[in-house]
């Protein structure tokens, strides 16, 4: 068990000079800590690849940096952000995805207009909503009642685009 083997190495290390146990500390801590430091690395790599983030960052940041498995804790660490990095952006994209629908549902509801709403983009940061008779005035009446502008922007797209099945459409970028 890890944990035990944590408590362990801990007890090991706070062994007083004065303690008849001393030398026999100081002689199996090294050896010990490299064997717990195996033990963590393994298990962070398992963790990793089952995606805990979490765990995996707190059993490398348990790895000593002096030992022989640094430099390994190292490389997994890089692992481990960079699978951070693609869980946020699918986070994100995931948010976005939702937010359309809610949009979608939103509108055909309110202005009983038939709204189709579409994601598009390489991280789905491009909304556009298609909608059919409705007058320019009304839809921006209730886009401006949802705060729809200022939560899109928050959630990250880069820009809207409203096209009226007529040909007329309007665009907003971010930046």
């Amino acid at each position: 068990d890890i944990e035990k083997a944590k408590k362990i190495k801990e007890n090991f290390t706070y062994v007083q000079p004065a303690n008849r146990y001393y030398e026999v500390a100081k002689d199996v801590l090294p050896e010990f800590s490299r064997m717990l430091d195996a033990s963590l690395l393994t298990r962070a790599k398992r963790e990793l690849a089952q995606n805990k983030i979490t765990e995996a960052r707190n059993d490398l940041a348990d790895i000593s940096s002096l030992s022989p498995y640094a430099y390994e804790a190292k490389l997994v660490n890089e692992k481990l952000w960079v699978a951070e990095m693609e869980n946020k952006k699918a986070e994100e994209i995931r948010k976005r995805t939702e937010y359309a629908k809610v949009i979608g549902d939103k509108l055909t509801s309110k202005t009983k207009i038939m709204v189709n709403v579409i994601i598009s983009g390489e991280n789905s940061e491009e909304l556009t909503i298609r909608y059919k008779t409705a007058p320019y005035a009304e839809l921006k009446k209730y886009v401006d009642e949802d705060k729809m502008i200022t939560t899109a922007q928050e959630l990250g797209f880069k820009r809207i685009l409203f096209d009226k099945e007529d040909g007329e459409s309007w665009e907003i970028k971010f930046k």
